[in-house]
């Protein structure tokens, strides 16, 4: 293995040689200097020999290699090759009694090939039943000490798949991660998955309880919220599914779940921009704001205008398996936007015009929130502090001004609005149901609101400054 040139100055113009020395066994695979080459797969058979994979040939292990490893060691190399040697384990090796059917696999390419899109698996049929069977490689310098990290197990009836690990976190839809460890990568991820559990569950909970209880009584408020949990409830649900989605190296199915995670997520950052005008609409342009249709229109707005992009990156094939690189070099993987420019392009630049156009708003209500505490218009006494406060947290969520803790992750707060952003908008569902059932009795929508409450105000304030005017 540390001098596999020599094997292939031996094969002449042959381009598949099998391997032979001594209990080792192995097969060799010249290849073009192409620049695109196919996926390859080879078996070791019953008879304990390696051979390329044909149909319906039974074997005992199998070896996938992407075709993105062949062109990385094309473009390395003057010949590109694959050696794969099947031998038993080393007489130092302290482990080799737990040594599934005692046979270890090394596989040579004639340079170093890391992150890649998609995994090099090694699949062990008829594995042995009751047993705690785990992945480990080893990088062949110095005694052999196998390790876990990196190596991802699946286990499917009595099948195993050994892979590298597909983790990923919910900051990585806004940014490009740089400069993290797989340390923090692991603890992103817990945390992603935990609020988007809790977020899926609760927005679930959410739209039943409209559907079933209120819909018939539901105004054009309720009607743009409901609209936003079902498209956040649906971005959470695709973006859990992201894991298992690729670690099944299924590049159609992983495309599909990576466009259906971008349109989830420019169909919530549309529904912040429609609650932004809504709420314009209400607080801000009092007088003259029947809008035929209103509602048709805003849901051709919201769902159908967000499908244009996912179209076209897809048809420019921009949707895969993304390696997102860790400073310990543990690379791990989801199925995403695979090229960063068009991510930033399209995520960050929607969300900008989103993030000022709501930004205004958010700051208008708030002068309004300050002016009515001033005024205490409506009430004989002060109001309440904690109304005022839970009003503008419940702005930010509605409006999505948490995602723009995005624009945060470089430099020194690199790691921190990592953990921010990820706490806050996993959990953005969970909070703004909490924010529903606060604003909403038992019998239906609750007029007595804090935030409606704070509209109701507001036009009675406008009201009666249009009256003086006139009475001048």
């Amino acid at each position: 293995m540390n001098n596999p040139s020599s094997v292939v100055d031996k094969m002449g113009d042959d381009t598949l040689a099998t391997v032979n020395i001594g209990a080792a066994k192995g097969i060799i695979e010249l290849f073009s200097n192409k620049t695109k080459h196919e996926d390859v797969t080879y078996i070791l058979n019953n008879n304990s020999s390696l051979a390329k994979l044909q149909d319906g040939t039974d074997f005992v292990n199998s070896f996938m290699i992407p075709g993105e490893a062949i062109d990385i060691a094309a473009k390395k190399n003057n010949k590109s090759f694959i050696l794969i040697v099947c031998s038993p384990p080393m007489i130092e090796d302290k482990d080799k009694r737990n040594i599934i059917n005692f046979k270890i696999f090394a596989i040579e390419m004639g340079t170093s090939i890391s992150n890649l899109s998609r995994t090099i698996n090694i699949t062990y049929k008829n594995i042995p039943k009751n047993k705690n069977l785990t992945c480990c490689s080893w990088n062949g310098t110095g005694q052999p000490s196998w390790e876990t990290d990196g190596c991802d197990t699946v286990e499917i009836n009595n099948t195993l798949t050994c892979r590298c690990t597909h983790l990923t976190f919910f900051a990585v839809l806004m940014s490009d991660p740089v400069g993290i460890s797989n340390s923090d990568v692991k603890k992103l991820t817990y945390i992603t998955y935990i609020g988007c559990g809790v977020s899926t569950f609760f927005l679930g909970i959410a739209v039943f309880m409209h559907v079933t209880l209120r819909r018939s009584k539901s105004n054009k408020t309720t009607k743009i919220l409901m609209n936003l949990f079902v498209s956040m409830f649906m971005l959470n649900l695709t973006f859990l599914l992201n894991d298992s989605i690729t670690s099944l190296n299924n590049d159609p199915l992983c495309k599909f779940i990576a466009g259906a995670i971008h349109y989830f997520l420019l169909s919530t950052f549309t529904w912040f921009a429609i609650q932004g005008f809504h709420l314009y609409l209400q607080l801000i342009k009092v007088f003259n704001t029947n809008i035929r249709y209103y509602m048709v229109k805003t849901l051709v707005v919201g769902w159908a205008f967000p499908l244009l992009v996912p179209s076209v990156i897809g048809g420019l094939g921009k949707y895969g398996n993304l390696t997102i690189n860790t400073t310990d070099d543990k690379p791990v993987y989801m199925c995403w936007i695979t090229d960063s420019s068009v991510s930033y392009i399209v995520n960050i630049g929607y969300y900008v015009a989103v993030f000022i156009f709501t930004s205004v708003v958010f700051v208008m209500v708030v002068q309004k929130i300050v002016y009515l505490r001033k005024a205490n218009v409506g009430q004989p006494k002060r109001r309440s502090v904690s109304k005022d406060i839970f009003t503008v947290a419940a702005l930010c969520g509605l409006l999505g001004i948490t995602w723009g803790f995005a624009f945060f992750s470089s430099g020194a707060l690199l790691i921190p609005s990592y953990y921010i952003f990820t706490i806050l908008n996993s959990f953005q569902g969970f909070f703004l149901f909490l924010y529903y059932c606060m604003t909403n009795n038992n019998a239906g929508e609750s007029r007595k609101s804090t935030l409606r409450s704070t509209v109701s105000n507001i036009k009675s304030t406008n009201i009666s400054d249009s009256t003086v005017s006139k009475s001048q």
